[in-house]
């Protein structure tokens, strides 16, 4: 009787030792499992995420550089713009200076250009009757 209680025992101590290495080696399986599965997710989502991050960060500089450049056209142009416009009025201006043919009849002498473009006008209109 004591053999087989015995026996028992050993046996029962048996399952127990292997259920508890069974639940050690689950849980560690498990913990690999889930440890990879994270690693194939989220090593693809970094992946991903610096990958669009590069590719909108050039996207946004490009289209910066496109304006910048559309800006110093657009400025250049006004600028030269400025100078044409700038030089037609001196040319007006030394024209209506050095033309002996214009005779001031006791009028005041124009003081800004909105007044010489007027007082030219003027002169056109009546100098062609």
């Amino acid at each position: 009787m004591y053999a087989k209680g015995g026996g028992i025992c050993v046996i029962s101590v048996y399952k127990k030792l292997e259920e508890k290495v069974k639940s050690q080696l689950y849980r560690s399986i498990r913990a690999k499992m889930v440890l990879f599965f994270l690693m194939v997710a989220l090593i693809p989502l970094i992946l991903f995420g610096l990958l669009s991050y590069e590719k909108s960060s050039e996207i946004v500089n490009k289209q910066f550089n496109d304006y910048e450049q559309f800006a110093v056209s657009q400025l250049n142009k006004q600028i030269e713009n400025t100078f044409e416009q700038m030089y037609v009025v001196s040319k007006d201006i030394n024209h209506y200076l050095s033309d002996p043919t214009l005779v001031i009849l006791n009028e005041e002498i124009p003081r800004t250009y909105t007044g010489f473009i007027e007082n030219k006008n003027f002169e056109k209109i009546f100098g062609s009757t």
